[in-house]
């Protein structure tokens, strides 16, 4: 006897169990008031035999699933009675209809009245009608067996056409139709050798031919020149159903308005300096829902990833990111994450298999631009690996003109490119990380829309309204949880305040840090913060004048504030590349750079598109992200890497516009920061590891040869990784006392959940264990001498010989490190003790773009440094 049986239950207990053929035709109870798995059931003996069953568990609420259960080969009957005991035997012929009404192309099948297997294909928005047996298909198929017994193999009635096969073209003779685009009224068509079971027709369909694939709607006559072959289509309730059901051949989003002609010429309100690729502007549509799924990689499924997807997509099918691989559906995500690859809004497949016939399985190279040029020149000996493309984030400027228009800049190249929003609401100010994008509504401040970002080719997708609990004015970023903004004085007349606006959440917690300098200043302008320097600066008018001001971020403490005009006027928008703060004139379009604010010295660069209102940049293009000249050119690193482009604070040329007073009323620190208003990412000494537990805003490590020293306590730095994959190499100097160096991939979470390598006591403990006492978030408990010497990961020669770990290393990744000396900032002249590393994917790169080297130091007097080698 066949059995089912079933091990997990869950939803709201008791539950009653039914088990059907697989039409849902014959059902039969299995068993009721069931409270526990596991649990056998036999499969009633109408069904015996039966090789596909349908199990249906219903609970207490009504809450229904079906599973579909394969049973092996049919296993005879030891009972005489092997038909089911309702009135159709297997030599019946029921008339069977299939409807398809998803976007996609599905699988179906079903049993011939001659016994014989079909199995075929059903095009988006068919209904086929055959006669047979025990049909079944894909997830979304609708499938009826009629009562009605099929003569001859035809089904019977009047509404129905009889069809010998399976096939949606039966043989009888062809018509003609005349059609009209449901997105454009002025593109008809004549569709030629449509079934004549589509005979009278009349109103909506959805319609797939040799020359067009959407929706469309019946026209009586037409004098249109545009014929087109029948493929496939089906009668539609409306235009509305038509679109919704076939989402994934939507009005196209991009339609020319007739404002826009092919020769764009200046005009007196642009000048004809930049140059404006100028889009069409997109005629507004009902957007589809999106909603965040998790997927996995359909020829590696063991990387997780997550990505915004039409919210009526179904789990099991497969998906093309923008890179052209191929992601299976896993569900709607549970959890708020980052989302890591973007939709091509393109084909999905029923199927990952069918999604890789297509598509393949070959690697993915997110930037296939790479110059491989593998020279050996570094040191003698040395095996050099390709040098990643430096590419992390999409160091551009987004500007905004008005309230509807926001372009991508490119500062070098004085080059604008408009871009698409859905959902856009009335622009006040915006802001941007690498991949998300925040915009403050003019007509109700206390209203924020974030979207996710693709920077290249640029894609935004809505993901959700922030409600801060009163209005903010201007916007920039501090890092992926916090924005910076201003409110409005405690007082009539008071200075604005500078806050901090948390947006962990939809409501979002506004701290305040501190107010603007005098009194009845404004933010009539824009706000930048500079994650390595700690620098935030404000432009904001007061007593009919400009002013740029600089603050102490943590501290609060107000550095410098210059006055801009009567030289530079109306400043809205800043933005940042390179360690460079960039400002934007609002009459003029003028693009001024900040040299050197303790002087006043600024730089006329570029003449954009007047009457930029807002702007901004990704944070992380405050920082010189390639610090050799010539990145290209195999790296001669040599151990100092001679920058050329830093901020100069001599006074450049007669460029600017500057005579302003020096600092007003801004007693202190002033004589701090001259020399250096933004603190280049030099590849010395760097400012990174402090000693407290988790730093606020991390420092980064770029290539080559960075190196960094400390003592006791807890210190973080970031690298930023690269989307070509590669290697994170990493020397570590302990010295004596003990001390440990930890990789994250991304920053620490809590019990150290993704550590990827370790310093260790053991030649072989790279990638762990790992110690889960000491420098752990959440308690961050430090050591004390007894414990680091007692625990495998800290190292120092006081504990023994520290393993190098090149041997191990040279195994793992096919470079032969010849020397342990390089520069040491803690004790000059000293050998790194130990080489630490982690080989990243692509796919790694989508999943966190950042590690963070976290550095526990033992006791005091310790010291330590590290040095990161890239190679």
């Amino acid at each position: 006897m066949q059995v089912i049986q079933i091990t997990t239950l869950s939803g709201h207990s008791p539950y009653d169990i039914t088990i059907c053929d697989i039409t849902k035709t014959y059902c039969y109870s299995g068993a009721t008031g069931v409270t526990t798995a596991p649990l056998t059931i036999n499969i009633p003996t109408e069904l015996s035999g039966s090789q596909e069953v349908l199990v249906l568990v219903t609970d207490n609420i009504g809450c229904e699933e079906i599973q579909y259960h394969f049973c092996g080969e049919p296993i005879p009957s030891q009972t005489p009675t092997t038909t089911p005991t309702p009135t159709p035997t297997n030599s019946v012929c029921n008339c069977i209809s299939i409807d398809n009404p998803l976007g996609v192309t599905l699988n179906f099948g079903y049993t011939q009245c001659d016994g014989t297997l079909f199995n075929g294909e059903i095009y988006s928005a068919t209904t086929l009608y055959v006669c047979g047996q025990f049909p079944y298909g894909d997830s979304g198929l609708i499938i009826e067996v009629s009562s009605n017994i099929c003569v001859g193999d035809v089904c019977p009635g009047p509404t129905l056409t009889p069809t010998t096969t399976p096939t949606p073209t039966p043989t009888l003779p062809p018509i003609v139709g005349y059609f009209e685009d449901s997105c454009n009224s002025s593109n008809r068509f004549t569709l030629s050798n449509i079934p004549i079971s589509f005979s009278p027709l009349s109103g909506a369909y959805y319609i797939e031919s040799s020359g067009f694939i959407g929706c469309a709607t019946y026209v009586v006559s037409s004098s249109t020149n545009n014929f087109y072959t029948f493929i496939a289509m089906g009668s539609q309730p409306s235009i509305y159903h038509c679109q919704k059901a076939n989402f994934i051949y939507p009005c196209p989003t991009l339609t020319p308005t007739p404002s826009i002609t092919p020769t764009i010429t200046p005009t007196s309100t642009i000048t004809p300096t930049p140059t404006l690729t100028q889009t069409p502007t997109p005629t507004p549509t009902n957007p589809v829902k999106f909603g965040l799924f998790q997927v996995q990689s359909c020829c590696s499924k063991k990387v997780i990833k997550y990505i915004m997807l039409p919210s009526n997509f179904l789990p099991g099918t497969a998906v093309v990111n923008s890179y052209g691989e191929c992601l299976e559906i896993i569900n709607l995500s549970k959890e708020k994450t980052w989302v890591t690859d973007f939709w091509d809004y393109g084909t999905t497949y029923i199927f990952c298999e069918q999604c890789v016939k297509i598509q393949t399985c070959d690697p993915i190279v997110p930037t296939p631009t790479m110059t491989q040029t593998p020279t050996n020149t570094v040191t003698p000996t040395i095996t050099i690996t390709p040098s990643p493309t430096p590419v992390i984030v999409d160091c551009v400027s987004y500007i905004t003109t008005g309230t509807t228009n926001i372009f991508k800049y490119n500062i070098d190249t004085n080059v604008l490119t408009l871009l698409t929003f859905p959902s856009l609401p009335s622009i006040s100010d915006i802001a941007n990380n690498s991949n998300k994008f925040w915009i403050t509504d003019t007509n109700n401040p206390q209203e924020i829309t974030e979207y996710y970002i693709n920077p290249t080719p640029f894609v935004a997708t809505f993901n959700r309204i922030l409600n801060p609990s009163k209005p903010l004015l201007g916007l920039c970023v501090k890092d992926d949880n916090n924005l910076i903004s201003t409110t409005t004085g405690a007082t009539v007349g008071a200075s604005y305040i500078v806050v901090e606006v948390n947006i962990s959440t939809t409501i979002p917690t506004i701290t305040n840090k501190f107010s603007l300098p005098g009194t009845g200043r404004i933010l009539s302008g824009d706000l930048f913060y500079f994650p390595t320097t700690d620098k935030l600066f404000v432009t904001s008018t007061g007593g009919g004048n400009v002013y740029l001001t600089q603050y102490d971020y943590t501290t609060g403490t107000l550095e410098y504030d210059v006055t801009l005009n009567p030289s530079i006027t109306g400043v809205y928008g800043l933005s940042s590349k390179n360690n460079n703060l960039y400002l934007f004139e609002y009459s003029t379009g003028k693009v001024y750079r900040l040299d050197n604010i303790s002087t006043s010295t600024f730089t006329l660069v570029q003449t954009t598109i007047s009457g930029v209102g807002a702007a901004s940049s990704d944070v992380s293009c405050a920082i010189d992200i390639t610090p050799t000249p010539t990145p290209t050119k195999t790296g001669t690193s040599t151990p100092t890497p001679t920058k050329t482009g830093t901020p100069t604070p001599t006074p450049t040329n007669t460029t600017t516009p500057t005579q302003t007073p020096t600092q007003t009323s801004t007693p202190s620190v002033t004589p701090t920061n001259t020399t250096t208003p933004s603190v280049t990412p030099t590849n010395t000494t760097t400012p990174t590891n402090t000693t407290t537990p988790t730093p606020t805003t991390l420092p980064i490590v770029n290539c080559s040869g960075a190196t960094a020293a400390g003592g006791t306590g807890i210190s973080d730095t970031i690298i930023n990784l690269s989307p070509t994959g590669g290697t994170i190499t990493m020397m570590f100097y302990p010295g004596g006392l003990a001390d440990k160096l930890e990789l994250y991939h991304g920053l620490p979470l809590s019990g150290g959940t993704n550590r990827v390598a370790t310093t260790s006591m053991s030649s072989t403990g790279n990638t762990g264990p790992f110690d889960d006492l000491y420098g752990v978030e959440p308690s961050n408990t430090l050591p004390t001498t007894g414990q680091a010497n007692a625990t495998n990961q800290f190292i120092g020669t006081n504990k023994g010989t520290i393993p190098q770990r090149r041997d191990q290393y040279s195994a793992a990744t096919g470079v032969i490190i010849t020397t342990m000396s390089y520069p040491n900032p803690e004790t000059p002249g000293a050998d790194y003790q130990q080489v630490i590393w982690w080989e990243y994917t692509p796919s790694d790169y989508l999943i966190n773009d950042k590690v963070t080297i976290r550095v526990t130091g033992g006791p005091s007097p310790t010291g330590w440094a590290f040095y990161r080698l890239c190679i």
